[in-house]
C-alpha cells in the first residue's frame, strides 16, 4: 500500500468511520444528524418514503421561499427565543404571546401554545379534507365528525368511512416528536375502540389514524393502514407537505403576533440582536 494511498484513507474517516463511497456519507451525516437535538424529531423519518419524497420530487406548487423555510422547519432551524438563546444563558427564552409562560420552542409554538391554536385546527382539516376525497375517490362514504354521545362526554371521530359491509374509524393528528409515533398512534386506537357507545353504534368497525409529525414524518402503522385503503403516493406526499407548511404557517401567524406585541417591529432573525 503507497504511502499516498494510507493518508488518504486516513482522511475519508469521519470519526473513526471510513468514507468510502457516497452511501457511507450518508449513512455518516444521517447517524451525526440523529444524534443531535435537531435530529431526534426525524428519527422515524426513514421509515415511511412519503416522510422524505417531497425534499428530492419537482414541487412546482411550493415556492422556492418556501421551500426553504419548510427544510428549515424540518430541521429545527426556524428561530425561536430558545433557538436563539442558544449560547447565551442571560438570554430569555420563554414566550413572547406571555399568555402561557412556556419555553419558545419550535414544538410550543405549532403544538401547544395558545396563541396559535386557530392555525392547528387550521392544519389539522387541511390533512383532513385531503384524506376525505382520497377515500370518496375509493369508493368511500365518509362522515366528518360524527357525534358520539358518551359517558367520558361527547366524541367526535374525524373520520368514518363505510365500503360495503366494511366501516373504518379514523382519527387525524399532527403530534409533536416526544414519544415514539407507534405509541401515538395507539393512542388514537385505543381512545375509540374502547368506548362503548361507538362501539354499539357501529359495531365490527375498525379504528385507525393518521398520524404524523409537525415536521411530516409519518408514523408507519397509521400509513400502511391508510395505503390498504387506497391512500394513494401522490396524496401521500401531497398530506406531507400539508403538515409542514402548515406548521410553517402558524410559525408566520406566530411571529406576526409576537411582533405587533412588541411594538411592531416583527420577528427578529438568527444572529441579530436583541
Amino acid at each position: 500500500m503507497s504511502i499516498e494511498y494510507s493518508r488518504a484513507v486516513k482522511l475519508l474517516k469521519h470519526q473513526g468511520e471510513e468514507i468510502r463511497t457516497k452511501l457511507d456519507q450518508s449513512r455518516i451525516s444521517r447517524k451525526g444528524l440523529l444524534a443531535k437535538v435537531d435530529g431526534k424529531g426525524l428519527l422515524e423519518a426513514f421509515e415511511v418514503k412519503a416522510s422524505n419524497t417531497w425534499l428530492l420530487s419537482d414541487n412546482n406548487f411550493i415556492r422556492g421561499r418556501d421551500f426553504v423555510d419548510m427544510i428549515k422547519c424540518r430541521y429545527n432551524c426556524l428561530p425561536t427565543h430558545a433557538r436563539l438563546a442558544r449560547g447565551q444563558p442571560a438570554r430569555s427564552k420563554h414566550c413572547r404571546a406571555q399568555v402561557c409562560g412556556e419555553k419558545e420552542t419550535l414544538t410550543h409554538v405549532s403544538q401547544m401554545c395558545v396563541a396559535t391554536h386557530g392555525m392547528r385546527i387550521k392544519r389539522h382539516d387541511t390533512l383532513g379534507r385531503t384524506l376525505l376525497s382520497s377515500l370518496r375517490k375509493a369508493g368511500f362514504e365518509t362522515k366528518w365528525e360524527k357525534r358520539f354521545h358518551t359517558e367520558m362526554g361527547l366524541r367526535k371521530p374525524d373520520i368514518v368511512a363505510v365500503k360495503g359491509n366494511k366501516t373504518y374509524v379514523i382519527d387525524i393528528q399532527v403530534v409533536g416528536d416526544g414519544k415514539s409515533l407507534r405509541a401515538r398512534h395507539l393512542e388514537k386506537v385505543r381512545k375509540y375502540s374502547t368506548c362503548a357507545e361507538i362501539c354499539a353504534a357501529l359495531p365490527g368497525a375498525t379504528y385507525s389514524s393518521l398520524t404524523i409529525t409537525y415536521k411530516g414524518v409519518w408514523s408507519k402503522d397509521s400509513f400502511l393502514f391508510l395505503k390498504s385503503l387506497g391512500l394513494s403516493k401522490r396524496t401521500a406526499d401531497l398530506i406531507t407537505v400539508q403538515a409542514v407548511q402548515g406548521t410553517l404557517n402558524l410559525w408566520r401567524v406566530f411571529q406576526k403576533l409576537v411582533g405587533f406585541a412588541h411594538g411592531g417591529n416583527g420577528p427578529r432573525r438568527c444572529g441579530t440582536s436583541h
